[in-house]
C-alpha cells in the first residue's frame, strides 16, 4: 500500500509540473527534461507512468477537467444567480491562481494537441461545452437572457470566445492583465445577452466574480 501511495504521489507531481510547464511554455516548447527537473523525479519514474509527452499531456487534460468539473458542481449547488455562475465558470482561465502549485486552467494545451490527438482535444472541449450549456440553459429558464437568444448557440459562442482569448494571450500578454481583460470582455458582452431586468446588475456580477470579498 505504501508503494502504491508513493507511485500516486509521484504521478501527481509529474502531472502538476507538466501542467505548469505546458501553461507557461506551450506543448511544443515544454520538454520532458524540464518536467522531470521541476517534478523532482527521475527519468525512469516518468517513463514508469507515461510512455511519451503526449501521454503526459493527456493526463494533464484529464486533471484539468476533473478540477473544472468540481468547480462547476460547486457553482451549480451554490444558489447564486445564473448569469453570475456563467461568468464565473467562463472566466476561470482568466483569473489568477491563488496558489502557484494550483493546477492551471486554460485551453492552450487542448488546442495545440488538436492536430496530434484530435480525440483528446474533442473530449476536453466537449466537456467544457456541456458545462457552459448547462448554465446558459439555466439562465434562459430563469428569464435572465434576452428573448430570442438560443442558449446552445450562445454556449458555442462563449466557448469560441474564451478559447480564442486564451490563445491570443500567448501573443499579447505583455503589459495586460488576464483578469482585467476578462472583466472587460464580459462588460461588453453581458449587456448584449442579459434580459433588461438583469442588465442593471452587471457591475455587481463582475465585482463578485473578479473582485470577491
Amino acid at each position: 500500500m505504501l508503494k502504491q501511495e508513493r507511485a500516486r504521489i509521484t504521478r501527481g507531481n509529474i502531472v502538476s509540473s507538466a501542467s505548469r510547464s505546458f501553461h507557461d511554455h506551450g506543448f511544443a516548447r515544454a520538454s520532458l527534461s524540464d518536467i522531470i527537473e521541476e517534478a523532482g523525479v527521475t527519468k525512469g519514474a516518468l517513463y514508469f507512468h507515461f510512455e511519451s509527452k503526449e501521454d503526459v499531456a493527456a493526463a494533464v487534460l484529464d486533471a484539468q477537467l476533473e478540477h473544472v468539473t468540481a468547480v462547476f458542481t460547486e457553482l451549480e449547488n451554490s444558489g447564486r444567480p445564473p448569469l453570475e455562475l456563467l461568468v464565473d465558470l467562463c472566466s476561470l482561465p482568466a483569473r489568477p491562481r491563488e496558489d502557484e502549485q494550483e493546477l492551471p486552467v486554460d485551453f492552450r494545451l487542448a488546442t495545440e494537441l488538436a492536430s496530434l490527438q484530435p480525440a483528446l482535444a474533442f473530449s476536453f472541449y466537449e466537456r467544457w461545452l456541456q458545462m457552459i450549456t448547462a448554465l446558459t440553459r439555466r439562465a434562459e429558464a430563469a428569464g435572465a437572457l434576452k428573448s430570442g437568444i438560443d442558449p446552445d448557440v450562445l454556449s458555442r459562442f462563449l466557448l469560441d470566445t474564451i478559447t480564442g482569448t486564451e490563445l491570443l494571450f500567448a501573443v499579447f500578454s505583455a503589459g495586460e492583465e488576464r483578469e482585467d481583460h476578462g472583466r472587460g470582455l464580459w462588460r461588453l458582452l453581458l449587456p448584449q445577452i442579459a434580459a433588461e431586468e438583469y442588465a442593471q446588475g452587471i457591475d455587481r456580477i463582475l465585482d463578485r466574480v473578479f473582485s470577491p470579498v
